[in-house]
């Protein structure tokens, strides 16, 4: 970003080499493209998620978070420079061509990450925009769960012929092997505990012994046992002294 802001604020593009001399010039940048980032990142991810259950063609899906981040973008940025008292932009044909650009450039970074962000097993990107700010891919577990209940992984556990997946939005079963689950967590770092227990390593909140056994507590609140089988590999990961 301070790349970004340093190349925008010398070279003074849009009229703004013209509007500011270079200390404001950077200013304005920084606050332009920060603000610019903040509003698309935000709508763009939102939108992403209110499509997660359409099956809508790629290129579709593209167009749609594109304008879902696009047009808030060119809203804020028209506001921004209403308050930076510049002239630039003030006209209608103006902000008509500057919402252009705000709304292309941001089609052209949905597609971009539709094209080369990572992907579940169906093929469909799972990155919005959110994983420009470095957030990482979720397990694909956790895209089989209600919208409402996908968060970070937590834990698997088995109950009957179920897995209970745990995250940070709830608890939901399926009706899966455990072994299958535990396939489907990648890309979160985790061990399994128990033949009937997964959990996601950053998860653990505190790892006890109590009369024998070892238990370690999830952030879920769950105390979940590491059987005597697992306590060799809970040991090379750094759960037991």
């Amino acid at each position: 970003m301070g790349a970004v802001v340093l190349v925008l604020g010398l070279s003074g593009p849009f009229g703004t080499f013209d509007a500011f001399r270079i200390g404001p010039r950077l200013v304005y940048w920084a606050v332009m493209a920060v603000a610019s980032f903040a509003i698309g990142n935000f709508f763009g991810t939102w939108t992403s998620f209110l499509l997660e259950e359409k099956k809508l063609p790629r290129p579709l899906r593209v167009l749609l978070v594109g304008l879902g981040a696009g047009i808030p973008v060119a809203g804020g940025v028209i506001l921004l420079n209403s308050l930076a008292l510049t002239s630039i932009f003030q006209s209608p044909a103006d902000m008509a061509v500057l919402a252009a650009y705000c709304i292309g450039i941001s089609i052209a970074i949905a597609a971009l990450l539709s094209l080369f962000g990572p992907h579940d097993n169906n093929g469909e990107s799972t990155a919005g925009a959110g994983t420009a700010a470095g957030v990482p891919a979720r397990a694909a577990i956790v895209d089989q769960l209600p919208v409402e209940k996908r968060g970070d992984l937590i834990s698997l556990s088995v109950q009957d012929h179920y897995v209970e997946v745990v995250t940070g939005r709830g608890r939901h079963l399926l009706l899966m092997r455990l072994g299958d689950a535990i396939e489907k967590t990648t890309p979160v770092a985790g061990l399994q505990i128990h033949r009937s227990h997964w959990v996601a390593l950053e998860q653990i909140q505190k790892t006890r012994r109590e009369k024998g056994k070892v238990l370690v507590t999830t952030t879920a609140g769950d105390v979940l046992p590491v059987s005597r089988t697992f306590r060799a590999a809970a040991r090379d990961a750094g759960l037991l002294n």
